[in-house]
C-alpha cells in the first residue's frame, strides 16, 4: 500500500513489535504496520496479564519537536556504555538540543492519518486515547493497556448490517458521479466476510527483535530473485529512476517485501472486506472513503469488478495500495490507457515511484549505511550533523565507502546502543512513509543494498525483544504528561522522538541512544 499499513498476507514478514515497527504503515493501509505485519506466516494476540509483562515495555513512537527539560536541568553526566560492534563508548550530555525537523509522516495523504493507523498488521484493538491521561502513576497505564486484551473478539456484522452500511455511501457515491449501474455491480452479491472480521483482532505485535525480523526478511533466497529481477527490468527501472528520482533497487525491495515480487498479492475481494469492516464500525470513515475510491476506479474503467482483489485490509495489487492511494499514485508505465498495478510489473514499480517521489524523495542521497564508532565515541552529542561533521568525528561506514559529500546524516540505533549502528537520512524517513515501521524500512535498504552487491549488517543484533506497541504508547502518555512533547499517541517511534528519548534518557542517566526500554519507562515513572 502505499502503505499505510501493511496487511498484505503474503509478501513478506512485517513488522513487529517496532517502533521497531509497530505501528502501521502508510500507504493508503489501514492501521497496520511493524515487523510482523506483511505476510509474516506467524501473528500472535499481545496479551497484557501482568505488572511484570507490561511495565518494562511502556514505550511510544511518533513525531515530537524538542522536548522540555523536565525536574530541573541536572549537570552535564557523562556515561559510558558499550557501542556499536562492542567498542568502549562515552556518553555526555549534548550541549545543543535534537534536531528540529520532523520525520512524521507525509503518507497522512495517501489515506489515513499516523494518528489513525494502528499498530502491526490489523493491530488496531486495543488502541487507546491517552491524551488526558495527567496520572504519572505505572499502574493506572497499565489497566488501561490490559484491558484492550481483556476486550472480546469482534463480530462480523449481519448481512443487514452490511447492506444498510452500503446504503449510507449512495448519496455520496451519486455526487462523485457513480452510475447507479456502476455501484450496484460493485456489491451485487457481497455479504460479511467472518475472516475479516476476526483478523482485525490480530496483533502484529510480535515484538520480534529487528535482527530476527531482517533474517526472516531479507533472505538469500530473496536478495537472488530480486537481483535477477533487477536485471530483467534493468531498462524500464533505469527509465522509472530518470523520471522519478528512486533508484531501481529500492523500488524492487518494497516490491519484494510487499508481495514477494508480485507473487502474492492477496486474493480477497477488497470491496468486500472494505464492506464487513465499515459494517462492523471498524474505522467506518476510513473504509466509506476507500470504497468511494474504489467505486471511482470501477466508474473511470480503471479495473474490471473482479481485479478489486488484495489483502484482507482493502490493499491491494502488487505494490499493495489502498483504493485512494491507486487514484493518486497509480502511473500507467507502458502508456496502454491502464494502471495496471495487478498483472503489469513497470506500472507496479512506477507506481511505487510515483510514491516515494511525491513523499519527498531526494535523488542521488542513500536512505542510510551501517556505521563504525570509534573508541570513545560521544553518544550524547547532537544526533544529527552533516556528513562531513560525521567523518571529522571519525564515524566511518562500515562496508569501507566514503561518507556522502552532502547531505544530514542521523545516527540510529535500531535496538539500543549495544547493536548495530546507522546513519540514515531523509530517505528513510521517506521509506517509513510506505509502512511505518523501523524495520521494514530497515529491511528496504539493507535488501536494495544485498541485491546491488552490498553487504549484510556487520554488527550482532541483541536478541531482547523490544517493547511492545500498547507499551509504546503509554510510555508516550507518560512523557507528555511530563511535559515532553509527544504528538503521536498510536506508538509510532519517529527518528525525532528518538531525539526526545535521547533528552530524557540523559537526564534520567540512562545511555542516550534514543530506544525507548523497559529502564526508561520504570525511571519516568518514579
Amino acid at each position: 500500500m502505499a502503505r499505510t499499513c501493511s496487511t498484505s498476507e503474503s509478501g513478506t514478514a512485517a513488522a513487529s513489535g517496532d517502533s521497531h515497527g509497530s505501528s502501521p504503515p502508510l500507504r493508503g493501509k489501514p492501521g497496520f504496520a511493524g515487523p510482523g505485519d506483511r505476510g509474516i506466516a506467524t501473528l500472535t494476540i499481545l496479551v497484557l496479564g501482568t505488572v511484570a509483562t507490561v511495565v518494562p515495555a511502556l514505550a511510544g513512537r511518533g513525531p515530537t519537536s524538542r522536548p522540555r527539560r523536565f525536574g530541573g536541568p541536572p549537570a552535564p553526566t557523562p556515561y559510558r556504555g558499550a557501542g556499536s560492534g562492542g567498542q568502549s563508548v562515552v556518553f555526555r550530555e549534548a550541549p545543543g538540543g535534537p534536531g528540529a525537523a520532523c520525520d512524521g509522516c507525509p503518507a497522512a495523504r495517501n489515506a489515513l492519518s499516523c494518528r489513525e493507523r494502528g499498530g502491526g498488521r490489523g493491530g488496531i484493538v486495543g488502541i487507546r486515547d491517552w491524551r488526558g491521561l495527567a496520572s504519572g502513576t505505572a499502574m493506572a497505564i497499565l489497566a488501561a493497556a490490559s484491558a484492550s486484551a481483556a476486550e472480546p473478539a469482534p463480530q462480523p456484522p449481519s448481512p443487514a448490517a452490511l447492506a444498510a452500511f452500503v446504503a449510507t455511501l449512495k448519496p455520496a457515491a451519486d455526487a462523485r458521479g457513480i452510475s447507479p449501474a456502476t455501484f450496484d455491480a460493485a456489491f451485487a452479491g457481497v455479504t460479511p466476510d467472518p475472516a475479516v472480521a476476526a483478523l482485525t483482532r490480530r496483533q502484529a505485535e510480535l515484538n520480534k527483535p529487528t535482527g530476527a525480523y531482517l533474517a526472516a526478511a531479507v533472505t538469500a533466497v530473496r536478495v537472488a530473485e530480486g537481483a535477477s529481477l533487477l536485471s530483467r527490468w534493468h531498462d524500464d527501472l533505469a527509465a522509472i529512476e530518470r523520471r522519478f528520482g528512486v533508484p531501481g533497487a529500492v523500488l524492487v525491495a518494497i516490491w519484494g517485501l510487499e508481495t514477494n515480487y508480485g507473487a502474492a498479492p492477496g486474493s480477497k475481494d477488497v470491496v468486500r472486506s472494505m464492506a464487513t469492516l465499515g459494517a462492523m464500525g471498524f474505522r467506518p470513515d476510513l473504509y466509506r472513503d476507500e470504497l468511494l475510491a474504489a467505486l471511482d476506479i470501477l466508474q473511470r474503467g480503471e479495473a474490471p469488478r473482479d481485479a478489486l482483489r488484495g489483502s484482507w485490509a482493502g490493499a491491494m495489487g502488487q505494490p499493495q495500495f489502498m483504493p485512494s492511494s491507486f487514484l493518486k499514485y497509480a502511473v500507467d508505465w507502458r502508456g496502454d490507457g491502464r494502471r495496471d498495478i495487478w498483472g503489469d510489473p513497470p506500472d507496479a514499480l512506477a507506481s511505487i515511484a510515483d510514491f516515494l517521489h511525491e513523499q519527498g524523495w531526494t535523488p542521488g542521497l542513500p536512505w542510510g549505511f551501517e556505521v563504525r564508532l570509534p573508541p570513545g565515541f560521544d553518544i550524547g552529542a547532537a544526533a544529527r550533523a552533516p556528513f562531513p561533521a560525521w567523518a571529522a568525528r571519525g564515524v566511518a561506514r562500515v562496508d569501507g565507502g566514503v561518507l556522502p559529500e552532502d547531505g544530514t546524516g542521523i545516527l540510529y540505533f535500531p535496538a539500543g546502543a549495544p547493536g548495530p549502528a546507522f546513519l540514515v537520512t531523509t530517505n528513510f524517513s521517506v521509506i517509513k512513509t510506505y509502512n511505518s515501521s523501523d524495520s521494514y524500512v530497515l529491511a528496504v535498504g539493507t535488501l536494495a543494498d544485498r541485491m546491488d552487491g552490498g553487504p549484510a549488517v556487520s554488527a550482532a543484533w541483541p536478541t531482547a525483544a523490544p517493547i511492545g506497541r500498547d507499551d509504546r504508547i503509554a510510555l508516550q502518555a507518560r512523557m507528555a504528561a511530563l511535559g515532553l512533547p509527544v504528538d503521536d499517541r498510536t506508538g509510532r517511534i519517529s527518528l525525532m522522538l528518538r531525539d526526545a528519548i535521547r533528552d530524557a534518557q540523559k537526564r534520567v542517566g540512562l545511555v542516550p541512544d534514543g530506544n525507548p526500554t523497559a529502564a526508561l519507562v520504570r525511571a519516568l515513572a518514579r
